[in-house]
């Protein structure tokens, strides 16, 4: 044979044995490119054992498909009902998906094994939709459900991944240290379906369960609970809203699942009651942190301290107490002893006695020296005045705010002495006469720092004039304030809209408040009685929302519930307007008046909210 036949088989048989062994051929793994992307979810062909199975002994599950899945998420996802102490195991093979519990289930018991979200097929990720199997170890089934949403009791937003717990014993302390019979968790929706139950009395609870552990641990997560027992009547079908696998961008689908009761979650004020932290961020001021609320201090002792120098403030939930120091002597470090009632291991409050030290602040330590004998208006201070010792003031008037209230002055330390009569409070006439205006000057109830100005009238599209003279203030180390000018112009109501709220009905008193389109922004608030009216003026143009507060205690602010005490937080609600939506528009000078039913309002459960994470 010619040599350069040979030679050319030869180079053509390398090249062939080149492509067939080359790295891109040889992995059959990848996918070939091209072609429509596949957007269908994985088809359920069969289970093992099959679905709502009796008598059932196996020892796992395997539900299987007609393509290669794989699971997201499995540790929230996918658990059983009742649940046991440990999560069951769950794995793929090949087009199934197998569970295996973690302990032998108990007799007679009828199960539901929850699958979540957790099913998507291995390519594209599409979802093969929330999905639960039921089967029992006896010869019955039981087949009642119980469908409700679960919320923030102070936004009413939905809650996602929420366990909704339903025990069969009334102690008080089985949501602490029992297993449930029953359970499922919420979708992003907030909504739940806790199917295949008894027709017997359940104690229903709704428990954030951060830990995973089936349990409440209070002071750390979110509870929610209904008052009375609850029998579940609605029977499970298959095909209905409440059972079937729904695409969760379906929001049509969605808000049209059945929902029996709503749980409102609220977080509980903590219980337990030390003392968590002590600060001193002034040399003359200092402040104790406990972990409770309304800590009892029975008394306090500093070295070298007259306790008739202490000036003390609790804050509002009296779980911070302040300390100011008048005087003419502050050490460098403060030592004494507190005595209060904290709780004991046996979660009872014992009277202790901590002693505590408190250094001069670090910032304080190059500017502040022993006394040099310097008086200031009588009071001999222990630190060597400068140029910059004076009582700084912050004063707060937005114009659209100012007529609720006041013009706040925020003082920098606790002032002790007053001039009030060299304030100067005025407005210019169309003459240019300065007509002086009479006003109160107003302590805070908690922060002795804070103060307002309130004229006795205000009037709209005026410029008023605030003169503050130097050294009519004086604080706790003797400094005074420099003068100060405002000048504050209420807004013209002719060019801005508003909106006027009466209330119906009711009992005590509501705490009603103007929020931005998104609910994140608080932009006035007013507490009105129950027949009460109010205003919110100067509205520029823009989309608002009315949320109304059950003031119970009619304290201002909104009270958190107390599940041992089975007190629920006070109810919250959005008002909804003419149009059956909770958003409003003011625009061209919009002037609004509405009239809420407070009985009605207040008389039924919130309707299901589109989650954030679903909107386009």
């Amino acid at each position: 044979m010619n040599i350069k036949i040979i030679l050319s088989y030869l180079l053509l048989s390398v090249s062939i044995g080149a492509l067939l062994f080359s790295p891109s051929c040889a992995n059959t793994s990848t996918p070939p490119s091209g072609g429509p992307k596949d957007t269908l979810p994985p088809v359920l062909v069969g289970t093992m054992p099959p679905y709502n199975s009796i008598n059932f002994s196996a020892k796992r599950i395997e539900v299987k498909f007609n393509e290669y899945v794989k699971l997201n998420d499995v540790v929230n996802q996918i658990f059983f009902s009742p649940p046991q102490a440990k999560r069951p195991q769950a794995m793929v093979r090949g087009k199934s998906v197998v569970v295996t519990p973690s302990a032998p289930l108990d007799t007679n018991t009828t199960y539901t094994l929850y699958f979540g979200q957790s099913i998507v097929d291995n390519n594209e990720g599409n979802p093969f939709g929330a999905y639960s199997f039921s089967f029992s170890t006896g010869s019955v089934l039981d087949t009642l459900l119980f469908s409700g949403y679960a919320v923030d009791a102070r936004t009413l937003l939905p809650l996602d991944n929420i366990s909704i717990m339903l025990h069969t014993q009334d102690a008080d302390t089985t949501i602490y240290k029992t297993l449930p019979r029953a359970m499922a968790k919420t979708d992003l929706w907030g909504y739940f379906a806790v199917l295949n139950l008894k027709d017997i009395p359940y104690r229903v609870f709704a428990v954030e369960d951060l830990n995973k552990n089936n349990r409440y641990d209070d002071n750390n997560e979110m509870i929610g609970f209904f008052d009375s027992l609850f029998i579940p009547q609605t029977v499970m079908v298959v095909d209905s809203f409440a059972m079937s696998r729904i695409d969760p961008k379906d929001t049509l689908s969605m808000l049209a699942r059945p929902i029996e009761r709503t749980l409102y979650l609220f977080k509980e004020r903590p219980k337990r009651q030390i003392l968590r932290e002590k600060m001193r961020p002034q040399s003359r001021h200092f402040y104790f942190t406990f972990s409770a609320p309304y800590v009892q201090i029975d008394s306090l002792e500093i070295d070298e301290i007259d306790p008739l120098s202490l000036i003390c403030e609790y804050t509002f939930l009296r779980d911070t107490v302040r300390y100011w120091l008048r005087g003419a002597h502050v050490p460098d470090t403060l030592k004494g002893m507190i005595y209060y009632l904290k709780t004991d291991s046996l979660n009872q409050l014992s009277p202790v006695e901590e002693r505590f030290s408190l250094a001069l602040p670090k910032q304080n330590q190059a500017q502040e020296a022993p006394s040099r004998g310097k008086v200031q208006s009588g009071v001999k201070i222990d630190t060597v005045r400068t140029d910059t010792d004076v009582l700084k003031i912050d004063l707060t008037a937005k114009a659209e705010y100012v007529e609720q209230t006041g013009i706040v002055f925020s003082f920098s330390a606790y002032p002790i002495e007053f001039d009030l009569e060299k304030i100067s409070f005025s407005y210019q006439t169309a003459r240019d006469e300065e007509i002086k205006v009479p006003f109160s000057f107003q302590k805070d109830s908690l922060n002795g720092c804070l103060y307002s100005l309130i004229p006795e009238k205000w009037t709209p599209a005026v410029s008023y004039n605030l003169y503050i003279p130097q050294g009519i203030f004086t604080d706790v180390y003797g400094f005074k304030n420099d003068s100060l000018v405002q000048k504050i112009t209420l807004p013209d109501a002719d060019k801005l809209g508003s909106i006027s709220v009466t209330l119906l009905g009711g009992n005590g008193t509501y705490i009603v408040e103007l929020l931005s389109e998104n609910r994140e922004r608080v932009i006035r608030t007013l507490q009105l009685p129950a027949e009460g009216k109010g205003v919110f003026p100067y509205l520029p143009d823009a989309m608002y929302v009315i949320r109304i507060t059950e003031d119970k205690n009619g304290n201002g602010v909104w009270d958190t519930g107390n599940l041992d005490q089975r007190i629920q937080p006070e109810r919250v609600r959005f008002y909804k307007f003419a149009n059956g939506v909770e958003t409003i528009e003011i625009k061209d000078q919009r002037e609004l008046e509405q009239t809420i039913d407070i009985e009605e309002l207040f008389d039924y459960d919130v309707a299901p909210i589109v989650p954030a994470k679903t909107k386009k």
